[in-house]
């Protein structure tokens, strides 16, 4: 049973960013992912103001109630993490749901990729994406979005090339053979221990 007392201002301030920061990282981490431009933006505003007023809740609750804060926690344990973990594999999931090249252009001189947008939510420019073979899964290249074309495609340059001789082909051809090479795929680049590093995270904040 929780035990009401006097409002304590001082724990409300040290527990209001801790708590605020958590829900709206998690409502942030559930705006769905097909999402863009002015919908997206809405979204994430809407969920973070969201995050905010419970993340304000939670902390007035916890200064008020000595209580609270194991039941809180107990509530984290077997509610909000698991949730936190669902949200953040399946955006991990969507994001590198793998895009396909649909042609080649000639930027002053440099071949850059065409790539067809999947489901996997906005790409903005500057954003990096693997250019892998498909059949090998092998890094052929890293290339960075430099123009949205529409809300279908993007046009990327390369900013590395692993497999020289793939780039120099592309290159020769692209004056007048435009069309994409068929052995190869794109993702997000995303660090390799990235869900590593948040499930510790997850796990350890308790």
């Amino acid at each position: 049973m929780l035990m009401g007392g006097r409002f304590n201002r001082k724990a409300f301030l040290i527990i209001l960013p801790i708590s605020a920061s958590i829900a709206v990282t998690i409502c942030i981490a559930l705006v769905p992912r097909d999402l863009v431009g002015n919908n997206l933006v809405m979204h994430v505003v809407l969920r973070a103001g969201g995050g905010l007023a419970i993340g304000a809740v939670l902390a007035a609750l916890m200064a008020i109630y000595p209580n609270f804060t194991s039941f809180a926690l107990a509530l984290y344990r077997s509610i909000v993490r698991p949730l936190a973990k669902h949200a953040v594999r399946s955006s991990l999931k969507q994001a590198m749901t793998p895009m396909d090249c649909t042609g080649i252009l000639d930027r002053n001189g440099t071949v850059h990729l065409k790539v067809a947008l999947s489901d996997s939510g906005a790409i903005g420019e500057d954003d990096l994406l693997y250019v892998q073979e498909d059949v090998t899964d092998g890094l052929w290249g890293v290339v960075k979005v430099v123009e949205h074309m529409n809300d279908r495609y993007v046009v990327c340059a390369p900013i590395h090339r692993v497999n020289s001789q793939f780039w120099e082909h592309l290159e020769y051809r692209m004056g007048f053979n435009t069309t994409a090479p068929d052995n190869v795929y794109l993702v997000r680049a995303m660090p390799s221990d990235y869900w590593r590093v948040t499930e510790n995270f997850l796990d350890d904040w308790r």
